[in-house]
């Protein structure tokens, strides 16, 4: 596991909002699109949602899903479990805000999972949300994520990160990581991960959850 050191400008942030004033995740309204809630919502209202989750110390995911994950859902168990078992599941494609309009919603965008890292991440950097990195081709890349992340967003507190093996993780490595997260101490993990990573990347977000 990469522990990264803080950067010389980060400062802890004073600006928290109430968290009696931020929504729940079961706040946000929802629709059935082929068997999965998709949440009906936008960046703002997503974003005000997780810093909810970071502020009451509420364990749980936030998901990102595009139509492809929607279809593989439906013959991968394993797949619609991660799906269902995220707090929220924003619409990361257009073509679920098409389904959702055809249902007769009025959602004007999709929530792109990048962009949605990238505006939460301003938010991180405001607020010293402690943040934790999960994914990447390597660990190389990872600690050049972290770099870019820092550059782009000043002030941002990146404490760890693992890049996972092409394999599922054995249970021995899923406690590790769960402990190096726990040590850490992260109030907001990211988890980006391909295809071929894509089953551990259920381990981190099982992980995610026991964190304290």
């Amino acid at each position: 596991m990469a522990r990264f050191s803080s950067s010389a400008r980060a400062t802890r942030a004073t600006h928290r909002p109430d968290p009696t004033t931020l929504p729940a995740p079961e706040d946000v309204r929802k629709r059935d699109i082929l068997g999965l809630p998709i949440a009906m919502t936008n960046y703002e209202e997503a974003m005000d949602v997780m810093d909810g989750m970071v502020a009451r110390r509420d364990p749980g995911y936030v998901c990102a899903v595009a139509v492809h994950a929607v279809m593989v859902a439906n013959s991968d168990p394993e797949m619609r479990a991660a799906i269902s078992g995220a707090r929220l599941t924003v619409p990361d494609g257009m073509p679920l805000v098409w389904a959702a309009n055809m249902l007769g919603e009025n959602l004007p965008n999709r929530v792109y999972g990048p962009s949605l890292m990238r505006r939460y991440s301003d938010r991180c950097a405001e607020r010293g949300h402690r943040v934790w990195l999960y994914g990447g081709y390597d660990q190389g890349s990872l600690v050049q994520l972290a770099l870019q992340m820092r550059k782009r967003h000043e002030g941002i507190q990146i404490v760890g990160g693992y890049s996972p093996p092409f394999r599922p993780l054995t249970e021995t490595e899923e406690d590790e990581m769960a402990e190096a997260i726990n040590r850490d101490k992260p109030d907001v993990l990211w988890v980006g991960i391909g295809v071929p990573k894509r089953r551990s990347g259920w381990h981190a977000c099982a992980s995610a959850s026991r964190c304290r």
